[in-house]
C-alpha cells in the first residue's frame, strides 16, 4: 500500500500559501456575475472543472440537469432539491451547473462528469435567487435602472431583462404573488435553469419585518405557481438548496421543506419522476 504523501500532492498555490480562507467559503454569485475580486477558481469555467473532484452526488446533478437542459432525456427530474449542512457543498454544486450550461466552459472539462451528448450546444438561461441577498426593503438593484423587490421580479427580470420583467412589475411592486400564466409566457419552450439558494434566511427577514411580515405566506403560493410551469415544461429545471432543519435558520428551513413536500405530492399528478433529493 502506497502512503499517504506518495499519493496525495498539495497544490502549488497551498505550497506558497496563496490560499486565501474566503476560497472555502463559495458563493454563487462569483460564477454568475464574476467581479475583478471573486476567485478565478469559482469564476473561471475552466479552472472550476479542473480543480473540482467528480463526486457521485455531483455527476448524478449535472448528468439529470444536462439531460433534461439538452434535450437528451427529458423525463429528468425537473425539480431536484439539494439538501446539507453548511460547507456540505450545495453552492458548490450550484457553481457547476451554472458554469456547465453558460456556454464559456470549454466541453472537455465538463465531460469528466457527464458525456458529451448531455452537454447543451447553446448556452441556457440562468437565473437565480440567493436568499441571503435579497431585501424586502430596498430589492435589488440593477445596472439598467430596474429595481426587483420580491424573489419572483427577480427570476422575471434575469430571465427576460427588462422586458420580461414587465410581465411582472405589477405584481413585483405591490409584492403579490403571479399567476402561473407568467411564469408560461416567460419560460417558454427555449431550456432554463432556475436556481433558488437559500430561501430560510429570506423568510426569516420577512417574518420578523414589521411591513413586510404579510409576505412570509406569500413564498408557497410563488414556489406553487413557478414549480408547477417547470414541471410541465420539456426544458426547464429548477434546482432548490436547504440547510439541515438544525442550522441558524431551522425554523424557517422546516417550514420551507414542509411547503415543498406538499407541492411535489400534488405535482406527482403531472408526473412521477417530478423530483429528486440529493445530498452532495
Amino acid at each position: 500500500m502506497r502512503l499517504t504523501y506518495e499519493t496525495c500532492r498539495l497544490r502549488p498555490e497551498v505550497l506558497a500559501g496563496e490560499l486565501r480562507e474566503e476560497e472555502f467559503a463559495a458563493r454563487l454569485n462569483w460564477a454568475l456575475w464574476p467581479t475583478p475580486t471573486a476567485p478565478a477558481v469559482y469564476a473561471d469555467p475552466k479552472l472550476f472543472f479542473s480543480r473540482t473532484f467528480p463526486t457521485g452526488g455531483l455527476r448524478t446533478l449535472l448528468h439529470d440537469v444536462l439531460g433534461r437542459l439538452s434535450g437528451k432525456d427529458p423525463s429528468s427530474p425537473a425539480i431536484i432539491r439539494l439538501e446539507t449542512g453548511f460547507g456540505g457543498g450545495k453552492t458548490h454544486n450550484l457553481i457547476a451547473l451554472a458554469h456547465a450550461v453558460g456556454g464559456k466552459a470549454p466541453a472537455e472539462p465538463i465531460t469528466r462528469f457527464v458525456p458529451r451528448d448531455r452537454i447543451p450546444k447553446e448556452p441556457v438561461r440562468v437565473a437565480a435567487v440567493i436568499g441571503e441577498d435579497l431585501s424586502p426593503a430596498s430589492g435589488l438593484q440593477h445596472e439598467d435602472g430596474t429595481t426587483t423587490c420580491t424573489p419572483w421580479g427577480e427570476l422575471a427580470w434575469q430571465l427576460g431583462g427588462a422586458e420580461g420583467y414587465r410581465l411582472i412589475e405589477a405584481d413585483d411592486r405591490a409584492r403579490t404573488v403571479p399567476g402561473a400564466a407568467v411564469w408560461q409566457r416567460l419560460l417558454g419552450d427555449e431550456p432554463a435553469l432556475i436556481l433558488l439558494d437559500e430561501l430560510a434566511p429570506y423568510l426569516r427577514a420577512l417574518k420578523t419585518s414589521q411591513q413586510y411580515a404579510h409576505m412570509a405566506g406569500a413564498l408557497a403560493p410563488f414556489l406553487k405557481g413557478l414549480l408547477e410551469t417547470v414541471a410541465s415544461s420539456r426544458r426547464a429545471v429548477c434546482v432548490l438548496t436547504l440547510a439541515e432543519a438544525s442550522d441558524a435558520f431551522g425554523q424557517e428551513t422546516e417550514e420551507l421543506a414542509r411547503a415543498l413536500t406538499e407541492l411535489v405530492g400534488e405535482l406527482k399528478s403531472i408526473s412521477a419522476r417530478i423530483e429528486r433529493t440529493l445530498t452532495p
